[in-house]
């Protein structure tokens, strides 16, 4: 494959995957909308409670919008949709090596694609934060969180926090493309490994929903800081780096079919 056809592939699945981005977006932002144009329409009959859709409204206080909910909404919707495209893309790894295009411009475009299609995020999360800040005539960027009263815990938010929410996006768009990208890389290196990874994904969700299996999520104290984003930065690039060198070491490995 030549230099002009690999650039032609990799700004074509930039292109893709931002439309797929903004297309998540408008769905995302979509919803609500269209709740209320179901409720207008069938009055009584429509069951669902439009009013009480605002989940974060009962646990913050102080001077808080909707821009910043809706807009942590579609971040992780997003995101999510990120997971799902990286998994159809690490499937098509065999098609461009057969194509002629190299491991590492594999690997490569691909990183391109998860890097532009996480600055476009962290884009929209400073601009939907910035709006939050200039409709309540504050850029303190403090949170405060009021849980119920018959909850036996408490939650305080380091001061400015929401000031982090530009790099936590761009953080955790990388993440979801680099670990869809391996979880579907590692059913294409090995199809048996199917049936596998289903026990892996039951002994990983386990602990995380109902309490036993391996808790893989226990960091043990390694990179845990005194401020919570830190902590969340550090642990999240490693885990990024770790995705994407397994991934390529799974890229190495791929036979090739033409």
């Amino acid at each position: 494959m030549t230099s002009v056809s690999y650039r032609k592939v990799t700004l074509s699945a930039i292109k893709d995957q931002l439309l797929s981005n903004a297309l998540a977006i408008v769905i995302t932002l979509s919803v609500y909308p269209f709740l209320r144009l179901l409720r207008w329409l069938l009055g009584a009959n429509f069951i669902f409670d439009v009013e009480g859709f605002d989940i974060l409204a009962p646990l913050a206080t102080g001077r808080f919008t909707w821009i910043a909910p809706v807009g942590l909404i579609v971040i992780v919707m997003t995101a999510f949709v990120a997971w799902i495209t990286s998994i159809v893309h690490a499937a098509t790894a065999r098609t461009y090596l057969g194509a002629g295009m190299s491991r590492r411009a594999i690997l490569t475009m691909n990183i391109k694609v998860w890097l532009a299609s996480a600055l476009s995020m962290t884009l929209v999360a400073t601009m939907t934060l910035l709006a939050h800040f200039i409709v309540i005539g504050d850029f303190s960027g403090d949170f405060i969180v009021s849980l119920p009263a018959e909850w036996d815990f408490s939650v305080n938010m380091p001061a400015g926090i929401l000031w982090w929410a530009p790099l936590a996006t761009f953080l955790l768009m990388l993440y979801a493309h680099c670990k869809g990208y391996f979880m579907s890389m590692v059913f294409v290196r090995f199809p048996w490994w199917i049936p596998v990874g289903i026990l892996v994904l039951i002994a990983v969700v386990g602990p995380t929903l109902f309490g036993f299996g391996i808790n893989v999520f226990d960091w043990n104290n390694f990179l845990v800081f005194s401020h919570p984003m830190a902590t969340f930065g550090a642990q999240t690039s490693l885990e990024i780096v770790i995705f994407t060198a397994l991934s390529w070491l799974l890229i190495c490995r791929l036979p090739i079919r033409r």
